[in-house]
């Protein structure tokens, strides 16, 4: 390799290099700005607690919600499950 093709690639190391410096001075800022608005956003707490929790609702997927609904319904009876003894006929299991 020559002496000039050696520089080149110094001199493109050294502009990477910068490039990449003001890519992270650019997302420090980023991060810095949407911290504080994150802030703001906790300190203000002039939501009641309703609407904070149809946010939460808002946020959970609806399988969860049908999940809450079945386990407060279900709570009103007890099915018991018979144990599997090896046994596959199933008029064994009903009853």
């Amino acid at each position: 390799m020559s002496h000039t093709s050696q520089n080149i690639t110094k001199e493109d190391l050294v502009a990477s290099n910068a490039e990449l410096k003001a890519q992270v001075e650019y997302l420090a800022k980023q991060v810095a700005q949407l911290t504080k608005m994150k802030l703001k956003m906790t300190e203000t707490p002039e939501e009641s607690e309703d609407e904070q929790e149809e946010e939460a609702h808002a946020e959970i997927p609806s399988s969860s919600i049908r999940k809450d609904n079945q386990e407060k319904s279900s709570a009103s009876f007890k099915v018991e499950i018979p144990t599997f003894d090896g046994n596959d006929d199933p008029d064994d299991f009903i009853k």
